[in-house]
């Protein structure tokens, strides 16, 4: 072993860095490397080959002295495509910008948000395929079905695979891109899986439970002003990693009605309105806050087949969104009660009075109703006393009332 691989070695999984001493210590109790006269390294030493010419680009050294290995610069993406059989426009999967809204720094900083209307743009649908291709070929080798092996096995599954994304009239697809660096020590020879999927896992992970979160205060920002029934289901996530030059890889993991159709303007579709709200996201952590409330509305939305659920999805995020809003409320009454009970022992109709009549008096009277009639009907499911097959219970109220205080606790 050369002693840039030594150090290499020592450097694998720490992104905080040792110092020289710290890596040279390290070489020696582990015998990793060992100079032509038999003696111990040095930290001196560890430092001129860090800062030679050939290996200065290599390593990174901070203020402190610590040294890092220089990461290969990649891009972690997390994909969703949210569909629809209603549509905007006079041919499925029209599109109303050929552009995508673009939400810098969000959910974090560094990070950025694309969101594509109508049609999912074609070099996410060949990513995709890849990806698929990919977890194909690993399911295929799994039981003993793939002929052949490596990239020429998954060249083989994308030419089975026709580019996806065409079952239905609209899609909205949200693309959630992350800067990383790249452990160069882990890259392989292969065109396909360029890296062992080992070395990806940590960021996969990390990108997969963060990226529902961004995804579903999208949706609540987005849904109000597109209308809910853009949202009726999606595909499942896709989470992997580019490069310059190199196409998706990923840590393989294996998890096991009729209906009427709208069709809208194009001149109809908010695309101001949406460009505005999207905007503002990354400015304020209400989105963070909200994140039960969105969540559920979300899964609300994409539940078509069944009133029932539809039904209590909905009530969850709005009785979620009322204790969030009641926390939120400013005026001295308000401080006092709060400091005098648990406001999430007040019962919750009372609640949500509170928080109609403070932050939309003009509807509070109407809203109020509404909420007594679809909490009646929660008590009505919980207890017993309605049956599946009688009338269904009022969602479509829920649907118009949800979004109006979700775009008041977002726009807060």
């Amino acid at each position: 072993m050369k002693l840039h691989e030594a150090i290499d070695a020592v450097l694998v999984g720490n992104r905080e860095g040792r110092t020289p001493k710290e890596i040279a210590a390290a070489i020696n109790q582990r015998k990793l490397y060992r100079r032509g006269d038999g003696a111990k390294v040095s930290a001196s030493q560890i430092s001129a080959r860090v800062g030679s010419k050939s290996y200065r680009d290599r390593y990174r050294k901070d203020e402190a002295g610590r040294i890092t290995r220089r990461g290969m610069p990649a891009t972690a993406h997390a994909v969703r495509a949210y569909w629809s059989d209603h549509s905007y426009g006079r041919r499925p999967r029209e599109a109303p910008t050929s552009r995508p809204i673009v939400i810098k720094d969000f959910p974090a900083p560094g990070d950025q948000c694309s969101v594509w209307f109508g049609r999912v743009p074609d070099p996410i649908r060949e990513q995709v395929r890849i990806r698929v291709a990919t977890g194909n070929l690993a399911l295929n080798a799994m039981f003993g079905h793939a002929k052949r092996t490596g990239d020429e096995g998954i060249d083989d599954e994308i030419e089975k695979l026709a580019l996806g994304f065409e079952d239905h009239a609209w899609y909205v697809t949200l693309c959630l891109e992350r800067p990383v660096e790249l452990d160069e020590t882990r890259l392989t020879e292969n065109r396909h899986v360029w890296i062992e999927p080992q070395a990806i896992e940590p960021i996969q992970n990390t990108l997969a439970a963060d990226a529902p979160y961004a995804f579903e205060a999208i949706v609540a920002t987005v849904a109000p002003t597109l209308n809910g029934s853009m949202f009726e289901g999606k595909e499942r996530d896709h989470v992997y990693i580019t490069a310059p030059g190199r196409g998706p890889v990923f840590m393989p993991r294996f998890t096991g009605s009729a209906r009427g159709v709208v069709v809208r303007s194009m001149n109809d579709f908010p695309l101001a309105e949406v460009r505005k709200r999207l905007h503002r996201l990354p400015r304020g952590d209400q989105w963070q806050a909200l994140a039960t409330a969105t969540h559920w509305y979300e899964v609300m939305l994409r539940e078509s087949d069944d009133p029932l659920r539809r039904f209590l999805w909905g009530f969850i995020a709005l009785e979620a969104l009322t204790n969030e809003l009641l926390k939120r409320l400013s005026r001295p009454t308000f401080e006092i009660l709060r400091e005098a009970i648990d406001p999430t022992r007040i019962p919750v109709l009372a609640r949500f009075a509170l928080v109609a009549n403070e932050l939309s008096p003009a509807s509070a009277v109407a809203d109020i109703a509404t909420f007594r009639d679809l909490y009646k009907a929660r008590n009505h499911l919980a207890h017993g006393r309605k049956r599946l097959d009688d009338k269904a219970p009022p969602s479509e109220a829920m649907r118009e009332m949800l979004p109006r205080y979700l775009t008041i606790a977002l726009d807060a």
